[in-house]
């Protein structure tokens, strides 16, 4: 989020909204707030698989920060990269340890609007990983900020920004066998 206002420093772009766009920013505030979600995906043991997390209302956000957190014993960490939504941003995902991913995103310029993907997580599932299991993608902390580095929860904006962590469920694998035939 910080990013955001460094790079818009390093252009020469205002660091602060002006006139008619601080009010028009101070109009555009809606009270339900944006609500990031991390999805569901199915997988089977040996695989990798990647989880979207997307945002119902992007309009303005330039800088992303989130922390998730996965269960080692199933999952092994294995990169992210931008979402439908965020192609032009600079992207870093840090592992953490302990089950822990940081991703930060940032862009010198807000998003125009809608929703949709904001990056894509890739984990590996473990080979030992047991069939049947559903096993919970945490996003613990998340913050979105504007082109000048505002959070949208804690700044002036004072839009709440809510999280629902997503699941990997691993699939069963089932062997037929084969049967030939000879004529």
């Amino acid at each position: 989020a910080d990013a955001a206002l460094i790079m818009r420093m390093a252009a020469g772009l205002p660091l602060l909204p002006t006139g008619t766009q601080a009010a028009m920013l101070a109009t555009e505030i809606q009270q339900d707030g944006r609500h990031l979600v991390l999805g569901v995906v199915s997988g089977v043991s040996g695989s990798t698989i990647e989880i979207p997390l997307t945002v119902d209302r992007a309009e303005g956000v330039a800088g992303i920060d989130v922390v998730m957190g996965y269960d080692t014993r199933y999952l092994e960490y294995e990169g992210v990269e931008t979402g439908a939504l965020t192609g032009r941003f600079e992207i870093e995902g840090e592992d953490l340890g302990a089950g822990k991913v940081k991703v930060s995103l940032a862009d010198e310029e807000g998003l125009s609007g809608g929703g949709g993907e904001l990056i894509r997580i890739q984990f590996r599932i473990r080979e030992d990983a047991p069939s049947g299991l559903r096993t919970r993608i945490a996003l613990v902390a998340g913050r979105l900020s504007d082109q000048y580095g505002r959070d949208f929860a804690t700044s002036a904006l004072q839009e709440p920004v809510s999280f629902k962590s997503g699941e990997v469920r691993l699939s069963y694998t089932v062997y037929l066998p084969l049967l030939l035939r000879s004529r």
